[in-house]
């Protein structure tokens, strides 16, 4: 039934996405054409076939645009929408709405709400992503993770009441916590050795210690491993993904296990 349902959902934003195309004008797709489409890009059934809540990115204008479209002018947008299955034609209806990312849903097993990863955008744009409630019968979203270093990817447990999240934790905070890992994480056969001279025209330990030296002072990052680019800057430190469990309607403190 799920599989079938999510096929419909499918088929509907294929059908919704070629109907311009279809339609049509001669005139090649240009820049403002694909600032006007949407995409669904995730999509969760609940669990009587009856709907689904879908994620739909979109490109919003940042203020009013004049003349030719500069950068800036538009940003990236996500929204929640609820869409029927139970019926011969699906209408779309908007659930979040705002200056703000919104994916991830996840419906819950009793299907009377939905948690999903919500982004700030704007002035909150520091803000790191969480998991949001939102009910299904009414109400306001509101947030039920604030994790040091975000949440994302909510999976709901079979009774509904508790969601399992996962969170980029840096390894510095989990060796402080627990100690070093049983690998070598860094330098592989080169111990680190606090009392080596830092000297950049020295051996190769004097070298590493002078770089060591430079990152604390911020200057420059040393970076010791493979993966290092992001996708917009260097991230020179290693992050591990954490799974966290989260009491849903309790008050108890997220459980990282």
């Amino acid at each position: 039934m799920r599989s079938a349902a999510f096929l419909r959902v499918v088929w509907i934003a294929f059908v919704a996405s070629t109907s311009a195309w279809a339609s049509s004008d001669p005139t090649p797709i240009g820049i403002a054409d694909w600032l006007r489409m949407r995409t669904v890009r995730s999509v969760s059934v609940s669990p009587t076939g009856g709907f689904a809540i879908v994620s739909v990115e979109s490109f919003a204008p940042t203020g009013a645009v004049e003349g030719s479209i500069a950068e800036g002018d538009f940003a990236r947008r996500s929204h929640l929408f609820r869409v029927p299955l139970d019926g011969p034609v699906a209408e779309p209806r908007q659930l979040t709405f705002g200056d703000r990312l919104d994916t991830s849903p996840q419906v819950s097993p009793t299907g009377d709400r939905v948690a999903f990863v919500r982004s700030s955008l704007g002035e909150d744009a520091r803000a790191r992503s969480q998991i949001w409630l939102l009910p299904l019968d009414g109400g306001e979203a509101s947030p039920i993770t604030a994790l040091d270093h975000g949440a994302s990817r909510p999976r709901w447990s079979p009774d509904g009441r508790r969601l399992v999240v996962t969170s980029s934790v840096p390894l510095r905070e989990l060796v402080e916590e627990e100690g070093g890992p049983d690998w070598v994480s860094t330098r592989p056969g080169q111990p680190m050795e606090e009392d080596v001279e830092a000297d950049p025209g020295g051996s190769l330990s004097e070298i590493r210690a002078w770089l060591d030296r430079n990152t604390r002072m911020n200057n420059p990052h040393l970076v010791d491993r493979m993966g290092f680019l992001g996708e917009r800057a260097v991230s020179s430190e290693l992050r591990m993904s954490q799974v966290f469990l989260i009491d849903v309607d309790g008050e108890a403190s997220p459980r990282r296990i």
